[in-house]
């Protein structure tokens, strides 16, 4: 279980260097911290949620005024101009932070300014400062009012180009993930449920626009699809288009709204082809997730019928079958609230000994506290002994 007092092995010496109650990664001692944050602070934490945040946003409203054709103007400064602004700021002190955000070399955190800059210079930057000007505002406000109505068209494509920049802010989702999934303490399960589910929601929203965007292009700038019978407002469009989105990836079909021309057709196979694997792949990976989550109810369930059918054939009293169905419930209710024996040995047995120590002494501190006797002990000796007295 423990390899005795004076015994370690390579990999145990070279994981001694870790600080206690460390990550997994060690951190390099340098003494240029100042003004360092660690990758996976609570700071850095708060930072990367209200990122999810704003990229949420951003893959919602891009698509959306680029296949739409909503035109703000810069001028007029109301809610939604206000929202981007601000995530254009936030985004840009971002690419800020990066610069003093620790980075990890061959596992180990890195905090020294140089080594960040040069790791970020060689790539991350480049597509942070990019998505993060808005190129396209810079653009509107510099271009001149007295235009040919052909060239206020072609400005108008180039500024669609230009819109879709910010897209590759969705790129900045892989380094922010991977810090949150490491700091986060909700179960693997629920996680991926919520990406999962996320996922869904925004291929349905970017499978909308690019519908819509592709009937209004080569189709009919107002009867855009087949069953589109009368003008209709940017949110009755929408709505209409999410509607066969929703029903293609499910593979409903009914049909009410359907592809018209050869371009929507082309796109429509496509959608159909993907939905049809995206449906079938989401609701068999729900599926385990959830029936991973209810396995400790399915076995609990599974043990208490062996038990009723235990004490009806031998007819026991109702009251007896009551208690014991109790006892069973509440025992299972502790065991829910704590790590098994068995299961507390396999972990520790996975870190180094110094920190198995330390971690000895965190969790059975209030023992050392109460039995002044066990006061000077080695921590491990005292974990043997809560193992003893657990089993």
């Amino acid at each position: 279980m423990f390899l005795p007092r004076g015994q370690t092995n390579t990999t145990e010496v070279l994981l001694e260097t870790k600080p206690p109650y460390s990550s997994t990664f060690v951190e390099e001692k340098s003494p240029m911290k100042r003004w360092t944050f660690h990758p996976h602070c609570k700071l850095r934490a708060y930072w990367d949620v209200v990122t999810i945040t704003f990229l949420a946003w951003v893959v919602i409203d891009v698509p959306y005024m680029i296949a739409f054709n909503v035109d703000i103007d810069p001028s007029v400064w109301d809610w939604h101009r206000v929202v981007a602004t601000l995530i254009d700021i936030f985004f840009m002190l971002d690419v800020v932070l990066n610069f003093c955000t620790g980075v990890e070399i061959n596992g180990i955190i890195s905090r020294d300014h140089k080594q960040i800059a040069l790791i970020y210079l060689k790539f991350w930057f480049w597509i942070d400062i990019i998505s993060a000007f808005p190129l396209e505002v810079v653009m509107k406000q510099s271009t001149g009012s007295s235009m040919s109505p052909h060239q206020k068209q072609q400005q108008n494509k180039k500024l669609r180009i230009l819109k879709t920049m910010r897209l590759l802010r969705l790129l900045r989702i892989l380094r922010v993930t991977s810090r949150l999934e490491y700091t986060m303490k909700t179960k693997e399960s629920i996680r991926t449920l919520y990406k999962c589910f996320f996922c869904v929601i925004i291929i349905c929203h970017v499978n909308t626009c690019l519908f819509y965007a592709i009937g209004v292009e080569f189709v009919d700038p107002l009867y855009w699809a087949n069953g589109i019978s009368q003008h209709m407002g940017y949110a009755q469009a929408y709505i209409a288009g999410f509607y066969w989105s929703i029903q293609t990836i499910t593979t409903v079909g009914y049909g009410d709204i359907a592809p018209s021309g050869t371009h929507q057709r082309v796109y429509g196979l496509f959608s159909m082809l993907a939905g049809a694997l995206l449906f079938g792949y989401g609701v068999s990976h729900v599926v385990n997730v959830i029936e991973d989550l209810r396995s400790d109810e399915r076995r609990f369930r599974e043990e208490l019928d062996k038990f009723n059918q235990y004490m009806r054939s031998h007819n026991v009293c109702v009251h007896l079958q009551e208690a014991v169905r109790d006892y069973l419930k509440n025992v299972r209710r502790v065991k829910s609230q704590r790590v098994s024996v068995d299961d507390e040995i396999a972990m520790l047995s996975q870190v180094s000994l110094g920190l198995r120590e330390e971690l000895a002494k965190a969790v059975n501190e209030r023992f050392l506290r109460d039995m002044p006797f066990l006061e000077g002990l080695d921590p491990v000796v005292v974990m043997e002994l809560v193992f003893c007295m657990e089993r």
